[in-house]
């Protein structure tokens, strides 16, 4: 009786290992940032039994006999770092003739309607910031100025709230590669 395997998105389908012998299953993922992998396996696609974690391995071995069929996954716990925070802000010209509008201000700050920054961005609907803090709630707003430097009424303010500095998203499929000994 011959091994076939199938992959389905993160999960490794086997189906008919040969009765009475015993062989190696070598499951295998990418590396990644993940803080801790978790090995999963399955008869039936429905319950599922933890057969491992792991945190630096990115390769496991098993060892299957007399299985008709079995299902193996495997899920992170990603870490992801936020460091160097950019955002991009963009506007469009409101009820301004494009001939109109000289340039833009963009005005930051941390309260609303308080803004510690006031930046003339020229003549264009969108301005990135660099370098912000992480979990800091940033408030922005924009106006238009004519060519006598007159400048028109503040935009909306819109509200960002920048991520921690790490953040964990637990469970994450990974992709997972099978071979056979």
């Amino acid at each position: 009786m011959k091994w076939i395997i199938a992959l389905l998105l993160s999960t490794v389908f086997l189906i008919a290992a040969p009765k009475g012998r015993t062989k190696d299953i070598t499951l295998s993922w990418p590396a990644t940032n993940a803080i801790i992998y978790k090995i999963y396996s399955s008869t039936n696609l429905i319950n599922w039994q933890l057969l491992s974690t792991t945190s630096n391995v990115t390769k496991v071995s098993y060892p299957v006999q007399n299985v008709r069929s079995m299902f193996f996954q495997i899920k992170a716990d990603l870490k992801i770092f936020y460091t160097n925070l950019n955002v991009t802000l963009a506007w469009d010209i409101g009820d301004n003739s494009p001939d109109e509008v000289a340039g833009y201000f963009l005005y930051s700050g941390y309260f609303t309607t308080n803004y510690y920054l006031k930046t003339n961005v020229g003549n264009v609907t969108a301005a990135k910031l660099y370098k912000l803090s992480n979990s800091t709630t940033y408030h922005f707003a924009a106006s238009a100025y004519d060519y006598f430097n007159i400048e028109g009424l503040l935009c909306p303010e819109i509200i960002w709230v920048s991520p921690p500095p790490t953040v964990t998203i637990s469970n994450v499929p990974m992709p997972l590669a099978i071979t056979l000994k």
